[in-house]
């Protein structure tokens, strides 16, 4: 399956939820947020290890996943011109910084559901998403491929 754009439904630990706008491209993920206010929504950032808030006008939050979908680091109210990276994460997610849920470090994010161009099957944990243009999922984090990764 060749993963596009679309919005995703991400719950944690049984006690939040929220939509995401999946941005997999590399120049989806270099903008991010930017240009937006602070009532944008969330974003999940796929194959991103690290993010800035350059240029920003507002504070992000901001939560590292690994490939199993757990949160390696999360952050709220992250400042403008600000440079943030997770060794060992595989995504990242950000929102406008805002009180209410949000996931901590420990959480395992796992996908719900999706609208638009499908990226995951709801149920299946985050370890099944793929840089923009792979193919194949799994939920056992080899991402349906067979072989040493390349």
């Amino acid at each position: 399956m060749r993963r596009v754009g679309g919005i995703l439904s991400v719950g944690w630990g049984g006690a939040g939820a929220l939509d995401v706008r999946v941005l997999a491209s590399w120049p989806e993920r270099l903008v991010g947020l930017l240009g937006t206010d602070g009532t944008a929504g969330a974003v999940l950032l796929v194959g991103c290890s690290s993010i800035h808030t350059f240029g920003m006008s507002y504070p992000i939050d901001v939560a590292f996943v690994d490939g199993a979908g757990r949160v390696v680091l999360a952050r709220r109210a992250l400042d403008p011109g600000r440079l943030l990276g997770c060794r060992g994460a595989r995504h990242a997610m950000e929102r406008p910084a805002a009180a209410g849920e949000w996931p901590g470090e420990g959480d395992v994010l796992v996908a719900l559901g999706c609208r638009g161009a499908p990226t995951a099957e709801p149920g299946i944990g985050l370890s099944a998403f793929r840089r923009a243009g792979r193919e194949g999922r799994g939920t056992d984090g080899s991402g349906g491929r067979a072989g040493p990764r390349r």
